[in-house]
């Protein structure tokens, strides 16, 4: 905004006062004009953070559902696995290792997490314009996403070891071709994995209530 000198010469106060209240008005409006422009390009750019990361969230748990409801059969998958261990280490040769390998599948499903419509808004300054509790609601529910996509990393490397002691099992005819301690690798591989399984699935569940919360609810 620029303010301009007087031009010419006043010749009594009234002209100073009436040339004085045209400057005022002038920068009343400017600035009226300013702050009008600030709040319109504050509301969209609001309304753009808003409708990215409730987009984002959208899709977000779209991933955690597909992986949500994969949960009970590679938990069962485990069961399984630990279940014929523990029948071979008991009573060795009991086990059918064809028939074992047909009811065990070691396939674990995982998905991407992503937040980055949350981190450009909080880079553009969007996040400011919200209030505190907008901003709570979202913050909680990306921390927890944040925390449930480490669960699942760590949850795919137990598989990893799962898939790997499960190595053992390639081209023998029988589990009491392996030792003991071979046995015993398997199973405990597996019980890890389940233990960290059931723990990403209670996550993903406290997820989706917090999705339910955020989307589902009924504005008030």
């Amino acid at each position: 905004m620029h303010i301009h000198p007087l031009k010419g010469k006043l010749d009594s106060v009234k002209e100073f006062f009436l040339e004085l209240f045209t400057i005022t008005c002038g920068i009343l409006i400017a600035l009226s004009l300013e702050g009008t422009v600030e709040w319109v390009h504050h509301r969209h750019l609001l309304h753009e953070a808003r409708g990215n990361i409730l987009s984002e969230l959208q899709e977000n748990r779209r991933t955690i559902a597909s992986t949500a409801k994969e949960i009970p059969a590679e938990l069962g998958n485990l069961q399984r696995m630990m279940s014929f261990c523990r029948q071979e280490r008991s009573h060795r040769g009991s086990v059918d290792l064809d028939t074992a390998k047909k009811n065990v599948s070691l396939n674990f499903t995982t998905g991407t997490i992503s937040a980055t419509s949350w981190s450009t808004a909080q880079s553009a300054g969007a996040i400011n314009l919200m209030d505190y509790e907008e901003i709570n609601r979202y913050t909680i529910i990306y921390a927890l996403q944040t925390e449930t996509a480490a669960l699942a990393r760590q949850t795919l490397d137990k598989w990893l070891q799962v898939q790997r002691v499960g190595g053992l099992l390639t081209g023998r005819p029988n589990l009491k071709d392996l030792s003991d301690s071979d046995i015993a690798d398997i199973e405990r591989s597996a019980s890890e994995a389940f233990s960290y399984t059931s723990a990403l699935q209670g996550m993903e569940q406290s997820l989706e209530a917090q999705y339910v919360k955020l989307m589902d609810s009924p504005k008030k």
